[in-house]
């Protein structure tokens, strides 16, 4: 399929041309809407420290998730197999996977971006991790409420995530901080 971002012939690349869409589509529509106004100049003014950020507060997804996922919840995984794709399929969208780790992190550093960095503290931050992570994890309880998910894996995706929110929080107010006067 030829688009305007190039020929996309191989499935893993699908998630990067996703987000590269998503980012052009923002940037060309810049000109029409307030909003997009607005976030083109935020991105303009502190690009490097933005991209910083965004950059940190994704390692610190990616860290934590293996953590949380690879690591921690392991064997509650194996005890539910039947729920998940066999491993090598998990591999072949590992994209996709990266792909909502990003936006996660442009998502919370962008709204963190906006109105916080002046004013804020390290509770402050801590605070707006704590309710992002519970913003994003709202979706856990629609998740346990549709699938036969067991509830203490539920229970344990909602506060480890919320957790890793406060964490984030906590990276994007040590790297997105304004200097002092």
């Amino acid at each position: 399929m030829e688009t305007r971002l190039g020929h996309w012939d191989n499935p893993r690349q699908a998630p990067f041309a996703a987000a590269v869409g998503f980012v052009w589509a923002a940037a060309k529509s810049a000109g029409k809407f307030g909003a997009a106004d607005s976030l083109c100049y935020c991105l303009r003014m502190n690009s490097k420290p933005l991209a910083l950020a965004i950059v940190a507060v994704f390692a610190g997804v990616w860290v934590t998730d293996f953590l949380i996922h690879g690591v921690w919840l392991a064997n509650a995984y194996k005890e539910t197999m039947s729920l998940w794709r066999p491993e090598a399929e998990m591999r072949s969208h590992m994209g996709w996977l990266l792909l909502g780790q990003f936006l996660w992190a442009a998502t919370f550093v962008l709204v963190w971006s906006k109105g916080f960095p002046a004013t804020a503290s390290l509770g402050g931050a801590c605070l707006f991790g704590l309710t992002m992570g519970v913003f994003f994890q709202a979706s856990t309880l629609v998740t346990y409420a549709v699938q036969p998910l067991p509830g203490h894996l539920a229970l344990k995706w909602f506060v480890s995530n919320v957790a890793q929110g406060g964490l984030m929080g906590v990276i994007a107010f040590y790297v997105c901080r304004p200097k002092a006067p």
